[in-house]
Order: structure tokens, then sequence, then C-alpha cells
């Protein structure tokens, strides 16, 4: 292991060990009246200068006040994610009314000009209605149901078509049923906690009451930010745990079953690159060959296809700014492309006019996108075909994350293939299935800092030299300092 350290670390060990000694030892024969001499040692390891410390004026340690907790309608303010503040007051007429400013102080300043201006609703026509309080009826607000009416029609042209769509069903199936008839202002956390229990006792999954808790949660936050009600009754609610249930993946001899029995099929590009790659599904289907840069070997993703409420199945954008990537693709991937570009070529000309050109990797026999149900059904096909287990096309993801992951131990690299918006959402869902690993780091650790590759160097025997000679003073100073209490 002697050789794995650069040249002339243990010289430079040894060096340091010396004036740690020296250090400590001059430390030890300061006399100080104050503080006994295991204070001062442990000050001076600490870089403090014990005559200094105690010699410091109160004006020289200014006094840190904690921030003033505001109280009720005192005026509030947040941190928004792009690092700006928000900042809510309260006027005489109850209505609260808020304002984005660079930084808290400014914030400050405002809460106190708007809730000391008697005046200020009148000056910038902000409408009167009684302050919203727990206790008081609100019997004129909208209905759950409404809100989550009006909430969606806004939501439809802000998130993604699949997105819209699971709004959409978790409101109609559980929001709407349950809730739909209460009052928005008159909401409370109890009932969102009973209204979570009766779920879980009508035998609804835990994980598919979370995902409708986010989809209350979200809209009930816009009814907090649009002012409608005082504080977000979904927040902060009792949610059922999820029984941790193992990931099904193929290893690496079923991957290779899998691709024989797919050996020479229209769609033998899209099964190996979704064993090694590990793409989406829909990603897969919206690749275009513009996409594929055989001089450089790489593969953009770009888009994905999914099915809109009327329109049927669309290319459309990807949901985050990392699920846009480039992927390097490895030589037989590449020769298994060049093939297929040949074979879509032969499949144009069969379809002759009903042939439509979208450019697709992965089309139908006619050039249109081919459908995820459809895959589905195929894959379905193939595994029996092969002898494997059933599992879900997007199971194919996680075994590819875990064929990365065993073979190169590197989570950002993995999390960058996959499309991850961070390293931590890689290592959360795939960090078990690095084999190994802990091991093989609590090893290198244990070597790199173990006492004994200095043995043989002379820095043990000189460490236990220094621990002598340090307890010896120690017992010095203390005879000393007794010595010297007792004579007064």
């Amino acid at each position: 292991m002697a050789g794995s350290f650069p040249q002339g670390f243990y010289d430079e060990a040894l060096l340091r060990m010396l004036q740690f000694k020296n250090s400590i030892l001059s430390t030890l024969t300061t006399e100080t009246n104050d503080q006994p001499a295991e204070m001062s040692l442990l000050y001076s390891t600490k870089g403090v200068d014990m005559k200094q410390k105690n010699t410091k004026s109160k004006s020289e340690n200014p006094k840190v006040t904690k921030e003033h907790k505001r109280g009720w309608h005192q005026g509030t303010i947040t941190e928004k994610p792009n690092g700006k503040f928000r900042a809510f007051a309260f006027l005489e007429n109850g209505k609260r009314v808020s304002k984005v400013l660079p930084t808290k102080t400014e914030c400050n300043k405002w809460i106190s000009q708007v809730q000391g201006d008697p005046n200020y609703a009148s000056k910038n026509n902000v409408p009167s209605f009684p302050a919203i309080q727990p206790s008081i009826d609100n019997t004129n607000s909208v209905t759950i149901k409404e809100w989550m009416d009006g909430w969606l029609s806004k939501m439809k042209y802000q998130v993604k078509p699949n997105t819209y769509r699971d709004y959409d069903l978790y409101s109609r199936r559980f929001i709407v049923p349950y809730l739909g008839e209460e009052r928005l202002t008159k909401l409370t956390r109890k009932q969102v906690n009973a209204f979570y229990d009766e779920l879980s006792f009508d035998d609804v999954t835990a994980q598919t009451i979370r995902h409708m808790h986010r989809v209350l949660h979200h809209a009930l936050e816009d009814a907090y930010e649009d002012e409608e009600i005082i504080s977000n009754p979904a927040h902060k609610t009792r949610l059922p745990r999820i029984e941790q249930v193992e990931m099904k993946f193929l290893n690496e001899e079923q991957v290779r079953l899998l691709l024989i029995a797919e050996r020479g099929h229209i769609r033998e590009p899209l099964y190996d690159l979704a064993v090694k790659l590990g793409p989406r599904q829909g990603e897969l289907l919206g690749l275009k060959w513009e996409d594929v840069d055989f001089l450089q070997g790489t593969l953009k993703i770009r888009r994905q296809v999914q099915r809109e409420t009327g329109k049927g199945l669309q290319l459309c954008s990807l949901k985050t700014q990392a699920s846009y990537r480039t992927l390097h693709l490895g030589d037989n991937t590449l020769d298994l492309l060049m093939r297929h570009k040949e074979k879509i070529e032969e499949m144009k000309k069969r379809a002759r006019n009903l042939w439509q050109d979208n450019d697709l990797l992965f089309p139908t026999e006619i050039g249109t996108l081919f459908d995820q149900s459809n895959l589905d059904a195929e894959f379905k096909a193939l595994l029996e075909l092969a002898g494997l287990p059933e599992i879900r096309f997007h199971d194919l993801r996680h075994t590819a994350a875990s064929i990365m992951l065993k073979h190169l131990k590197d989570i950002l690299r993995v999390s960058r293939t996959l499309g991850h918006s961070r390293p931590s959402t890689t290592l959360n869902v795939y960090g078990h299935l690095i084999p190994g690993i802990e091991p093989e780091a609590a090893n290198i650790i244990d070597d790199l800092l173990s006492p004994t590759l200095l043995t043989g160097f002379g820095i043990t025997e000189i460490g236990i030299a220094v621990e002598t000679e340090i307890d010896q003073k120690m017992s010095l100073t203390r005879v000393r300092k007794i010595s010297n209490q007792q004579s007064r």
C-alpha cells in the first residue's frame, strides 16, 4: 500500500508531527493564572490566544440578536425560488396585500409603510371586506368543486398533457366526490386528514393517496397565493406510508436473452437502446433520424410522445431541462441503427402513397407515431417468447440503470444518461443497486488513514514518544497549579 501515496508524503507527515509536538509543548509551558493548562491546550489547538481571549472587551464581541418573529397580522415574508422575497401585509379592512421585493430589508420597510397607513386601501383602490378568520363563516366563497374546475382549466395550458390528465383524474375520482361541496374558505386540515383516512379505509393505495395529495396541495396552494384562503389546509397533513416494493429489472444474462429473441425484428434497435441507455418509453417513440449523428456516434433526446385528450398521439416537449440530453452510442448500436435505416426505407416502398414521412426512428407501418399501449403488448409477448419473467416496459429503464451503476459506479454520469434533474434522484432510486461500493469505500478510507501504514518510517514511534512527553508535561503543570492555589 505504501506505493499508493505520492512521493514525499511520509516526509511531510513526519514534519507535521514534529511541528504539532512543539506547538503542544510550547502551550503547556505557558503559565496562566486564569485557566488551567488543559484549557490553554484546548484553545491553542483551535488557534485561539488565551490571553487575548481574556482581555477582549465586550464591545469587540457584539451580541447577536435573534430575528424577531412576527405575530398574527403583523405581516409575512417568504422567499421565492428566484431568490427574491414576497412581503404580505394586512390592511385595516382585513384585506391582505403582497409585493415582491429584492431583499428582506425592503420587505420589512414596505410592510411597515403599508400597515402604518390607515388610508392605504383607499389610496390604492383595494376592495374592502371583513378579515378572513378561521371562525368566520364565509358562506359566499366558492366550493372545492368550483375551485378545482377553475384551477384545472388554468392548468391545462401550463403543464404537459399527461400531467394534466392525472390532475383531472384525481380531481374527478377523489377530490370532488369527497370534498366538492365544502366551501373553500371553511376547509380545515382536520377535514383533509379525515379525507385521507377515509380513502385508506376504502382500500385506496398509499401511493395513489400521495399522488392525489400533491394535486390537492397544489390547487390549495394556488388559492393561498391568490389570497382566497388564509392558509393551505393540505399542508403538513398525515399521509399513509408507502410500503417499499422490490424493484423489478432484468439481469445481464436475461438482457442477452431478450435481445436474442428480438433479433431481426423491426424494433430491435428500440430494445437495444432501452436496455443500454434507459430512455423513457415516450422518448424512444419520439426519436427522429435527425437526432442520430453517425459521425459523432451520438443520439439526442429532444421530444417525447404523449396522448392528448381529443387529439390522440402527439409529439411534445420534454418535462424538465435535464431531460434534454445527448447520449453516446456504442459501435454495435450504431451498426444496428444503420441496418434499421435500410429497413425503414423498405417500409416506405411497401406503404407507397399511405406513407406519412415524419422522419421517425420507430414509426408504424405507414410512418405514423407508434402507440405506447401497442408497444406494451408487444413487449409482453417478447418476454413470453424469451422465457423471461413479466415486467413493465419501464422496468427496462431500471435494468439499464442497474447495469450502468454496477460497472460505472458513477452516480453523476448515470444521472445525466437517465435525464434526471439532479444526481440525488438517481441515488435515492438506484443507490442500493451499487454492489460493494460501501465495503470498497470503507477499505479505501481505512487503508488511507491507518497508522500501521506509517510504521517503518519512524512516525508511529514518534507519535508514541510525543504522547508520553505530553502526558508528563500535563502532570507537571497540574502539580504547579495546585501548588500555586495552596500558596494563596
